[in-house]
């Protein structure tokens, strides 16, 4: 969403430079009672999130309000100016994505935001009227449209804080880690060493120096380095110059046939009963129920709905244990051998491997081929 306004960012911090003098000395207009009564022609435009222009009338706004709740020195407004024009931007840019994904706030919404905000308006319960409410405002520099206006962009962005704060988990360790930070103390003693004074006591020979380096030769080698040079081709441009013939690509397949072949496969469905993390003495009874399955299959018992009844594959249990088409070495060894040794249709025996008790069905099968 800053995409809106950051093709101005550069526009905005030169603006900010040239005007911060601008806005500090309008500071003694603007808080001046009356101040604005006058008409003027253009207003300077700071930033634009979506159709929304923040100016320069209103970071005067609010730099006046800021001054009301604190002290400011004037020298330290080229630091809050371009703090407080990022605050008005960021604001109104939460906003305008809220707007967009479909977050409102209605009059009545507004309203009773304004009732605790500003309680003095609601004498007794009772509106003080629309007159008192238009001075009080123009005591504050702000017409009613502009502070509805205001009081219903923060209703929005009190909202969306709310939310993105109950997204958020902070765990045990992060807390401890935080606690930590803020609150662990080190007590560090040191010695301080005035290095002219020992600089002259420890100067070392050329002899000295040699004879260390010859000991630390390790310690100074230099890792081995390459220069590269990359050439980047247009594949667009570089296919257009090369003509492939029909003979050249029939060359290509005959001296490169097997990386084009095809081996045998099977499309099988399977039941599972894991044994897998389960003490030896219940696999007997794990097999005896697999027993008692195989034989309702052989019945004519329906495979995919035993399979999604009992199957402790719960990736292929779901689809009526369909495995879909497997190839020689996909699969354990037991696994392999039953599947391509069944006739289409045919129903295993049961079979045993690492993970449990198997009974298959081959669906369908495809010789190797090219």
């Amino acid at each position: 969403m800053f995409d809106l306004f950051r093709s101005r960012d550069k526009a905005v911090r030169y603006l900010l430079g040239s005007l911060l003098m601008v806005v500090a000395l309008s500071m003694v207009i603007t808080l001046i009672p009356g101040f604005g009564s006058g008409s003027g022609t253009t207003e300077t435009i700071v930033a634009e999130v979506g159709k929304e222009a923040i100016t320069l009338r209103d970071v005067q706004k609010a730099l006046a309000n800021a001054q009301r709740n604190r002290s400011m020195p004037p020298e330290m407004f080229q630091f809050f100016i371009p703090q407080l024009v990022d605050q008005m931007i960021t604001e109104r840019a939460i906003a305008y994505e809220a707007g967009r994904l479909g977050f409102e706030v209605t009059e009545s919404d507004t309203a009773s935001a304004i009732r605790n905000i500003v309680p003095q308006l609601f004498q007794e319960g009772k509106f003080v009227g629309k007159e008192t409410y238009s001075a009080f405002l123009e005591q504050q520099g702000l017409s009613i449209p502009e502070f509805e206006s205001q009081i219903a962009r923060q209703v929005l962005l009190n909202r969306v804080r709310g939310i993105a704060l109950q997204s958020i988990a902070v765990s045990p360790v992060e807390i401890e880690q935080e606690f930590r930070k803020r609150n662990e103390k080190a007590k560090i003693e040191f010695v301080k060493i005035d290095q002219a004074k020992y600089r002259a006591e420890a100067a070392a020979s050329q002899a000295e120096m040699l004879d260390y380096f010859n000991k630390n030769k390790a310690s100074f080698s230099i890792p081995e380095t390459r220069a590269l040079k990359l050439l980047v081709l247009d594949p667009a441009k570089f296919a257009g110059g090369v003509v492939v013939s029909d003979d050249d690509i029939r060359k290509a397949y005959e001296s490169s046939k097997d990386r084009y072949r095809t081996g045998e496969r099977v499309k099988i469905r399977h039941i599972l009963l894991k044994t897998t993390g389960k003490p030896k003495e219940e696999h007997p009874k794990i097999r005896a129920r697999m027993e008692d399955i195989l034989k309702k299959l052989q019945g004519g018992a329906d495979f995919a709905d035993l399979a999604k009844k009992n199957s402790e594959d719960t990736g292929s249990a779901v689809k009526g244990g369909d495995l879909d088409w497997v190839v020689k070495g996909q699969m354990v060894k037991n696994f392999e051998q039953a599947s391509f040794s069944l006739k289409v249709k045919e129903l295993s025996k049961i079979v045993e491997t690492e993970y449990g008790y198997h009974v298959l069905q081959v669906m369908e099968k495809e010789d190797a081929r090219l």
